[in-house]
């Protein structure tokens, strides 16, 4: 009884490494590490080894490839003079995530199916430029201090993330053309203090569960747009319109108070 269960159990194995071939039991490839600003031109992980700092005035991770992953693995990029690009890219598919990228003209620039998760995004002028990219989604990152703008997006999501003292902390949808081009933009469960403009929309746009503190103006739309459960407090200008067709945008159990 015992050689046939034996047997019965070697024939299960052989089975399962016939259908699963070589590869069913072949380890996932280790991320290429970084250790310098560089240019990456194959697709693939990477992560940062130790932190980055520009010695003078240029780019420091440049990607010419597209559906690349980069984890800076609590390591941050530094510049000296707030000038250039952090990481970037135009290629489809670029993922950024965990750490820090300081004093920047632009901290991270990137193209259609951009993810970029889990990032502070500190002191730069520029934080996220993908403006003139499809679809970007930003998550679940502390943006602070960014003269310019912290996030600017054509379409997408963006959510869980905090914003404190930057010019304009979001902006989103297409700033040149009406009828607004591309798709909607979902602004959720993020939360905005001391920005000089909290969120400002130039296209469609759900903007859902916020909570807007402080500020020149916390809400500068353009309808159409659904506004729903926001929270607005001891901003100058609560909300303001950027057309006339405000019967196209939609109000609903949202709280705008000054004290």
């Amino acid at each position: 009884m015992r050689a046939r269960t034996a047997l019965l159990g070697f024939a299960v194995v052989a089975v399962l490494l016939v259908l699963g071939g070589p590869g069913m039991l072949t380890p996932a490839a280790a991320a290429t590490p970084i250790s310098q600003c560089t240019t990456i031109t194959e697709a693939g992980a990477y992560e940062l080894v130790q932190n980055l700092q520009m010695s003078e005035y240029g780019d420091c991770v440049m990607v010419q490839a597209e559906f690349v992953t980069i984890d800076l693995k609590g390591y941050a990029i530094f510049s000296p003079n707030r000038f250039g690009t952090a990481i970037g890219g135009f290629g489809r598919g670029m993922v950024v995530r965990g750490g820090t990228i300081y004093n920047f003209g632009t901290a991270i620039r990137g193209g259609d199916g951009l993810v970029v998760e889990q990032m502070r995004i500190v002191s730069n002028s520029v934080g996220i430029d993908g403006a003139s990219a499809g679809s970007v989604v930003v998550k679940d990152s502390v943006f602070s201090d960014n003269n310019i703008s912290a996030v600017s997006v054509g379409a997408g999501v963006v959510t869980g993330n905090s914003f404190t003292r930057n010019g304009t902390a979001l902006i989103s949808g297409s700033m040149y053309s009406y009828p607004p081009a591309g798709s909607s933009v979902t602004i959720a469960n993020n939360s905005f203090s001391q920005n000089n403009i909290g969120i400002q929309t130039s296209g469609p746009a759900s903007i859902q569960n916020n909570m807007i503190e402080g500020g020149y103006n916390a809400l500068s739309v353009a309808c159409p747009a659904r506004i729903t459960g926001n929270t607005v407090l001891r901003a100058g200008t609560p909300v303001s319109f950027q057309n006339t067709n405000v019967w196209d945008c939609t109000f609903e159990h949202n709280s705008i108070r000054q004290f």
